[in-house]
């Protein structure tokens, strides 16, 4: 008889054992859920407020042609802006009219020489230096910029150049 006494209360205290850890389990389940309704709150809040604001459209480098370029922005809209991102020497041998130096390799720190809110045309010789300068144009948050590629392409279409 004491065994099964012994036994009775050892299953009672396995049966108290067990609904104390089941309450304990739910509870944490309870604070899960409770945490997972505040952020969804959160998240639905800042959806609503993005969607009330602007969308902003990041910037792209555009290519361009040298006819383009030629018939369309030195011949009818004076606003551009030539950038060159050769060397000197390169420049010297020749290059568009009106267009400005700053060799790729001193761009980023030169960034300020370029001017703001108009179209901004970068070439070099064949085309890697000026895509290279244009990414960067856009990164620093120019929103206008064209890149033409090589000036070997304006020279073979027979657009004039300038030599120093």
């Amino acid at each position: 008889m004491k065994t099964s006494i012994r036994i009775m209360a050892i299953l009672l205290l396995a049966i108290a054992v067990s609904l104390l850890s089941f309450s304990a389990c739910g509870q944490a389940q309870v604070n899960a859920v409770e945490d997972d309704i505040k952020l969804e709150e959160t998240a639905s809040k800042e959806v609503s407020k993005k969607s009330t604001e602007e969308p902003v459209i990041p910037a792209e480098v555009k290519d361009i042609t040298p006819e383009e370029v030629y018939t369309d922005m030195i011949s009818e809209d004076p606003s551009y802006y030539i950038l060159d991102v050769r060397t000197q020497e390169e420049y010297d041998q020749g290059h568009i009219e009106g267009s400005d130096l700053i060799p790729v390799s001193m761009l980023e720190e030169n960034i300020s020489e370029i001017p703001v809110g108009v179209p901004i045309v970068v070439y070099c010789k064949s085309g890697g230096r000026s895509a290279s300068a244009a990414r960067m144009l856009v990164e620093k948050g120019f929103s206008q910029v064209y890149d033409m590629g090589g000036i070997s392409e304006w020279i073979s279409a027979g657009f004039p150049v300038v030599t120093d």
